[in-house]
């Protein structure tokens, strides 16, 4: 199912808060199949918690995403993931991260004043 960019981020956003931790503990990329071995073993079991993904309707939609998701709450770009950009958005907060006691509660009142400055209109 296809989403448009602006219940993606909703989305994602929703995630987090139910995730905890900071935005910076999460990192967040695009893939072309979320079906592919590649996709597969990029986000493999064991190292990645968390994971969410969503198909935006273009990977001009999916790129406007992750741009408005780095730059807006400052979540870290999956680097592996940009030479091959896709509709499929994804987040995930690497194991290394998984240190939330008491974070979570910051991801929460960032979602707020993200949302309260209206940073995620749609377009």
């Amino acid at each position: 199912m296809r989403f448009n960019q602006s219940e993606i981020i909703e989305d994602i956003l929703e995630h987090i808060r139910q995730g905890g931790g900071e935005f910076s503990d999460w990192s967040v990329g695009s893939a072309k199949d979320p079906q592919s071995p590649s996709f597969a073993g990029h986000v493999s079991e064991g190292s990645k918690d968390g994971l969410l993904y969503r198909e935006a309707y273009t990977t001009y939609a999916a790129e406007e995403v992750l741009e408005r998701l780095v730059k807006g709450c400052g979540l870290r770009p999956e680097r592996a993931a940009i030479s091959q950009p896709g509709r499929i958005v994804f987040v995930y907060r690497p194991r290394e991260s998984m240190n939330t006691e008491g974070s979570g509660q910051k991801a929460e009142s960032a979602v707020q004043q993200t949302a309260d400055r209206g940073q995620f209109a749609a377009r």
